[in-house]
């Protein structure tokens, strides 16, 4: 516990609320580097949690441009492609879930052949099983 109250992705200031989001692939899909960081860009969005890559919001900012991730679709909590940690006023929290939920709705999540298979930077958290299906799509 005193690791993660040290940690600055888990600290909140006095008077804001942390929210967990699951986020949810209706199919399998393929997610860019560019609308994930649209999520990174929020004001209230503190890190990614649940996912392999360390501080995989900066290496999002360093993949090369067209780089995408696998995602499968979401059966449950452990089949999310990634959780993302937001912190701050109830009112800023509601509308960036919005914007995150939008984003889902219109264009997070791409059909597989979308994007230029050399620029496959791996798996999401609940991405793993969409590998094999990636691979022969």
């Amino acid at each position: 516990l005193d690791e993660v109250l040290r940690n600055p992705a888990y600290s909140c200031p006095k008077g804001q609320t942390v929210m967990a989001v699951f986020l949810r692939a209706r199919t399998n899909a393929e997610v860019c580097k560019e609308e994930l960081l649209r999520i990174v860009d929020l004001p209230t969005f503190r890190c990614f949690d649940r996912v392999e890559t360390p501080l995989f919001q900066e290496a999002l900012r360093i993949a090369p441009d067209g780089a995408f991730w696998l995602a499968s679709r979401t059966e449950d909590l452990f089949t999310v492609p990634l959780t993302v940690l937001l912190s701050g006023r109830d009112e800023d929290l509601r509308r960036d879930l919005e914007k995150i939920r939008q984003l889902e709705r219109d264009s997070l999540y791409q059909p597989f052949g979308t994007f230029d298979p050399s620029l496959c930077a791996g798996a999401l958290t609940g991405g793993i099983s969409s590998f094999q299906a990636w691979k022969t799509a």
